[in-house]
């Protein structure tokens, strides 16, 4: 029992033999979890974080981006989110928002500095208009890890929903939800694929896992306070786009802007 309890926090994956062949290379590193009764939600995240280190080696770049044709698609009442005194923000919050939380996430690192242009390009209101909020922005993030990268949120993908996210590391790329065969897929660097498919999700667990905290009075897995850094990231956006510089944001990583700032002074 003891040998059995060690060998559970072992993980071994054969490249050719002792594989099922109807399993993909992920569905073959979950089941000896799913045979130790881990729900599948808890052993495809574990799964992704095996996968995650070292994969692709150390994140170096990004980009992601989403884009819809607008709130007035899914939302009844529509219309109000081009009201800045009802919405404040557009696209920038109703997508960019959800963007920059996934980078983080992904990277495990945070936002220290964002260039950002955040535009009104197409949307009108009934009076035929520009509406009062943007309906794209465009932003180059610098983490605190040292990558750097794109993130595009815009309400003017009219057609099919746009989403994608690309991660190039020193080893190869990452791209998710780029894609028509499989939501991940890795290129290493012999310019091999390989595909990770995963059964079609409607929601994204984020909910679930908050009400999960609660019930059993834990940490969630995203914190307040990393949601903290993602709003702090939101407002120097449009504060960059304001002011046409880069802004410096959650400034307890940060130290040589503030340097070169005193020095300029």
């Amino acid at each position: 029992a003891q040998l059995r309890a060690a060998r559970r926090e072992i993980t071994m994956i054969f490249q050719r033999f002792n594989l099922l062949m109807q399993r993909t290379c992920l569905q073959n590193v979950c089941f000896p979890m799913e045979l130790s009764g881990v729900k599948k939600t808890d052993a495809v995240r574990r799964a992704k974080e095996l996968l995650e280190q070292g994969v692709i080696g150390d994140v170096i770049t990004f980009r992601t981006g989403l884009g819809t044709s607008g709130p007035e698609g899914w939302s009844m009442e529509g219309n109000w989110f081009f009201d800045k005194k009802k919405a404040v923000m557009g696209a920038l919050s109703d997508l960019g928002i959800h963007k920059i939380d996934l980078m983080q996430y992904l990277t495990g690192q945070t936002v220290i500095e964002t260039t950002a242009k955040i535009l009104t390009l197409n949307k009108h209101d009934r009076e035929d208009h520009l509406i009062g909020v943007d309906d794209n922005a465009l932003c180059i993030l610098r983490m605190n890890g040292g990558s750097a990268g794109t993130m595009a949120a815009s309400w003017t993908v009219y057609g099919q929903e746009s989403n994608s996210t690309c991660l190039f590391g020193t080893r190869g790329v990452m791209r998710i939800y780029n894609s028509l065969t499989a939501p991940i897929e890795v290129r290493d660097l012999n310019n091999t694929i390989t595909a990770y498919q995963f059964e079609h999700q409607t929601r994204s667990g984020v909910i679930d896992e908050f009400i999960d905290a609660l019930e059993h009075d834990r940490e969630p897995e995203v914190s307040g306070r990393e949601a903290l850094t993602t709003m702090r990231t939101i407002f120097g956006c449009i504060k960059s786009s304001e002011t046409g510089r880069t802004v410096s944001v959650n400034n307890s990583f940060v130290t040589h802007l503030q340097d070169g700032y005193r020095r300029n002074k």
